[in-house]
C-alpha cells in the first residue's frame, strides 16, 4: 500500500504532470532551496512509488481532457514571437485581426465639370486596403517567462551545521572578551582616581592639623618684617 502524499509532494506531482522539470516542480511545491538542491530532491521523490503512481494518474486525466501542457503553451508563444507579420493571413491561427477594405476602383462616375450624368460610369483598377494585426510579441515573451519561472524570487539558502555554529560561537566569545577588557579598564581607572583623591586629602590634613598651633601662627618672615617696621 502506497504511503499518502504530503501537500508538497502533491504539488510536485502536479507540476511534473503539466510538463515542468523536476527542479522547477520541486521549487513550485514550496521548497526554499537552490536549483542544485532542488534537482537532488526531485530525483529522490521521482524514485518513490506513490509519487510515480500519482504522476501517472494526473497525466492520464490530462490526456482525457486534452489540456494544453506547459510545453505546448510555450511552443505557441514561441511561434507568436518568431513568426513575421508578413507571413500571417486570414486563415492563420496567429492572426488576431484581418480586415480587407476597398478604397478605390471599380465602377465610378466619370466627372466632367461637376457631377457625372446617370449611366456615364467607367471601370477602373480596384485598390484594396488590408489591415492585419498579430498578437502582442512582448506580451507573449512575458507569459513565456512566467511559465518558465523566470520571475520567481531567488531561493534563500540558509547555511547550517557545525561550521556555522563554530563561527557564531567565535563571534560571541570575541564580544564577551571585548566587554571584559572594557570593564577591567574601567575598574583600573576608578581605582587610580580613588588613590589620587586619598593622597591629596592626607596632605591637606597634615598641613592644617598642627597640635602646637593656636590658630594664629605667622610665618617667621612675616614676624621679622613686623619687628623691623616697629
Amino acid at each position: 500500500m502506497n504511503k499518502p502524499l504530503t501537500i508538497r509532494q502533491e504539488r510536485f506531482c502536479e507540476g511534473i504532470a503539466v510538463g515542468m522539470t523536476g527542479a522547477q516542480a520541486y521549487l513550485k511545491a514550496g521548497a526554499k532551496v537552490s536549483a542544485e538542491v532542488a534537482k537532488v530532491g526531485a530525483c529522490k521523490w521521482l524514485t518513490r512509488g506513490n509519487v510515480q503512481a500519482r504522476i501517472a494518474e494526473l497525466r492520464k486525466t490530462q490526456t482525457k481532457t486534452a489540456l494544453l501542457t506547459i510545453q505546448r503553451k510555450r511552443e505557441i508563444l514561441a511561434e507568436i514571437v518568431e513568426t513575421p507579420i508578413g507571413q500571417l493571413g486570414p486563415e492563420s491561427p496567429l492572426c488576431a485581426e484581418y480586415v480587407r477594405l476597398k478604397v478605390s476602383g471599380g465602377a465610378r462616375g466619370k466627372l466632367k465639370r461637376g457631377r457625372a450624368p446617370s449611366g456615364n460610369e467607367v471601370d477602373g483598377p480596384e485598390v484594396w486596403q488590408i489591415r492585419l494585426k498579430g498578437y502582442d510579441k512582448l506580451r507573449a515573451i512575458e507569459l513565456d517567462s512566467k511559465l518558465a519561472g523566470h520571475f520567481e524570487p531567488a531561493a534563500v539558502v540558509v547555511e547550517s551545521g557545525p561550521s556555522v555554529l563554530d563561527r557564531i560561537r567565535e563571534r560571541a566569545e570575541r564580544v564577551v572578551s571585548a566587554l571584559d577588557r572594557s570593564a577591567e579598564l574601567r575598574r583600573r581607572s576608578e581605582s587610580a582616581q580613588s588613590k589620587s583623591t586619598g593622597s591629596n586629602g592626607g596632605l591637606n590634613d597634615a598641613s592644617n592639623c598642627n597640635p602646637h598651633s593656636d590658630g594664629n601662627e605667622h610665618h617667621p618672615a612675616q614676624v621679622g618684617l613686623s619687628r623691623w617696621k616697629a
